[in-house]
């Protein structure tokens, strides 16, 4: 089973298909079988690769005695 989210495992199916499709000279199946495998595959990378790194800034653990941010304390999200 692959490690991916389970709504993707038709991902593995379809390229499988394609090859298979490719090996016995089947060119317009295998081409409809990649097609699909690359719609899933567009989805799959929008979904879990589009997400952008988020600035952590951190503070002091005592916030009344420091008017200036320390390299070590509780994470803020900026």
């Amino acid at each position: 089973q692959p490690l991916w989210p389970g709504q993707y495992h038709h991902l593995l199916v379809y390229r499988t298909l394609a090859d298979l499709c490719l090996m016995h000279g089947m060119e317009s199946q295998a081409n409809t079988y990649e097609n699909r495998s690359e719609v899933l595959m567009k989805q799959m990378k929008d979904k879990y690769l589009s997400r952008t790194d988020r600035p952590y800034i951190r503070g002091s653990f005592d916030r009344g005695l420091h008017s200036y941010r320390e390299r070590w304390g509780t994470p803020l999200k900026s």
